[in-house]
């Protein structure tokens, strides 16, 4: 019996048993295909990183038992924001199920002139800034396939227009506190300043990279 396949077909996975026969058959649950000559295909850099996540044989979820929480995966560069009541309380009752990280951060905080400058400096310079960073954080913390997301951020970030219009000294100083972040925060803080779906498609591989890490 030839080995199973699986194969990214307009949005649906079909499992075929060696080559596609000649009717294209689904699962019974799915639409038939319009056509039986319809190719097999792989549009997209999220389709084939989906398709090269289900051969390897990797779940939905994915947490050792050495996590303390959810939250906690992949930490110090994937993981979640600290958790407020661990750091106040040493105590969290959400326990394993708690989308927090339970392990000591010490991430810098901005100061007020920094979020007043990140609120108000053009966004396709903050956007670029961002790109940067997680590049930066990415080869630090040994952090592969980063590539769609990046491309993602810098497809939002579009073409400066003629130069940084905020002053050097200011994004100096801004870029010193925020590459001490983690790849974690600094890809959230790049989502929630993203239009349209490319804010959903990088929280998404956002979870996908947390997902593959190692607690």
């Amino acid at each position: 019996m030839a080995r199973a396949q699986l194969a990214f077909r307009f949005t649906f996975l079909d499992v075929t048993d060696g080559q596609m026969d000649s009717d294209g058959a689904r699962a019974g649950s799915l639409p038939p295909m319009r056509s039986a000559t319809q190719e097999v295909l792989v549009q997209d850099v999220w389709a084939q990183r989906h398709l090269r996540t289900l051969r390897q044989g990797q779940h939905a979820t994915v947490m050792g038992p050495t996590a303390p929480s959810r939250g906690s995966v992949g930490h110090p560069t994937l993981c979640n924001r600290p958790c407020i009541f661990i750091a106040r309380q040493r105590h969290c009752q959400k326990g394993l199920a708690c989308g927090s990280c339970h392990h000591k951060h010490n991430d810098p905080k901005l100061d007020k002139k920094q979020r007043h400058l990140m609120s108000t400096m053009p966004r396709e310079e903050l956007l670029g800034l961002l790109a940067d960073l997680l590049r930066e954080r990415a080869e630090q913390g040994g952090i592969r396939d980063v590539s769609f997301v990046v491309a993602v951020l810098s497809v939002q970030a579009g073409l400066l227009p003629g130069g940084l219009q905020t002053k050097s000294r200011k994004l100096h100083n801004l870029r010193q506190v925020l590459q001490r972040k983690n790849f974690s925060s600094i890809l959230s803080m790049a989502a929630d300043r993203c239009q349209g779906r490319s804010k959903a498609v990088m929280l998404q591989e956002l979870r996908a990279l947390q997902q593959n890490a190692n607690p």
